[in-house]
């Protein structure tokens, strides 16, 4: 049994998580999109917006792979916006 992996997003098209994404670009300032990718367990600490939203999703944390310096985190949220 083969199970059909979702599609990934691209420039030209959206999967249903990106548009998750995308919509957080519309939702949230800049700043805090980009303090959220680089500085995670800060913002969940410290930040009212981002506790609420832990406590929303059964305090759960999505897994880092690698710290993301601030140049990064900037890149990722500019790569978000062109989502469509």
């Amino acid at each position: 049994l083969m199970i059909r992996r979702p599609p990934r997003s691209t420039p030209l098209y959206s999967s249903a998580a990106s548009d998750v994404y995308k919509r957080q670009t519309q939702r949230r300032t800049k700043d805090w999109i980009i303090s959220m990718i680089y500085k995670t367990d800060s913002m969940l600490n410290n930040d009212p917006i981002a506790k609420q939203l832990l406590k929303e999703y059964d305090n759960f944390r999505m897994r880092s792979l690698k710290p993301v310096s601030k140049e990064e985190a900037e890149a990722i949220y500019e790569y978000l916006k062109t989502l469509k």
